[in-house]
């Protein structure tokens, strides 16, 4: 009865919560720590650090740490506070620039510059996370939160805030969607997955992914009565 309450205790769905919860946790008192003025480089560099960690923990639950992709995840990490205030400092006026070929003009093409190296460094972040995962899905929503939380920088209220709310949204989304992608990821190690969408199969008796239409193989293991799709 203690094995099973112990392993129930760690299950790949509790880590995944747990990190989640860690990740909000530790952004909102990074973020809310953050100075409304002055340097605020050694903000960067923490929120980096969360990156690498939560990152980290969810590849370790997919069961794949020791790989090439632990050192990608762990460099976006760790050198963010160093690439994206270049990104900030040097990447401004060339995206306004770009943005300005579309027509737009001031007076809110001047308050662009933000939201579009936020974009741009979500953009870069969300490419390098697909190298690793190659998760279509998880590069998708990386994107889309991006700009989304790039948006949320032109709401005229206070810089300070706005930036605030939008840096806590983007761990907290990033963090649930690749904790997402690693539970599917486990239960595909485990053969209790499909190995084309990472549907849980538990229970399943049809050679068939209800989730995505997918023939299953022949010798695809099967949870329940239908341990082999025939």
């Amino acid at each position: 009865m203690q094995a099973t309450k112990h392993k129930a205790g760690t299950s790949p769905g509790n880590l995944a919560g747990i990190i989640w919860l860690f990740t909000v946790a530790t952004t909102a008192m990074v973020a809310w720590s953050t100075p409304t003025e002055g340097d605020v480089s050694l903000q960067a560099h923490e929120l980096g650090l969360i990156f690498a960690a939560y990152a980290l923990g969810t590849r370790a639950i997919a069961c794949s740490l020791h790989d090439w992709g632990t050192f990608v995840m762990a460099t976006v990490g760790i050198t963010f506070g160093l690439w994206f205030p270049y990104l900030n400092q040097q990447g401004g006026e060339p995206l306004l620039r770009a943005i300005a070929l579309t027509g737009l003009g001031d007076p809110l093409l001047s308050r662009l510059e933000l939201p579009a190296v936020v974009t741009a460094a979500g953009a870069i972040t969300a490419a390098g996370t697909y190298l690793v995962t190659h998760s279509g899905r998880v590069f998708v929503e990386m994107l889309a939160v991006s700009i989304v939380c790039g948006c949320i920088l032109i709401i005229p209220l206070e810089q300070a805030t706005m930036a605030r709310i939008a840096t806590l949204i983007w761990h907290a989304c990033i963090a649930a969607s690749l904790c997402r992608w690693a539970l599917d990821a486990e239960r595909r190690s485990k053969g209790v997955g499909c190995p084309f969408c990472g549907n849980d199969l538990l229970g399943l008796t049809s050679p068939v992914c209800p989730s995505c239409k997918h023939r299953l193989p022949t010798m695809c293991r099967l949870p329940g009565s239908g341990r082999r799709a025939a």
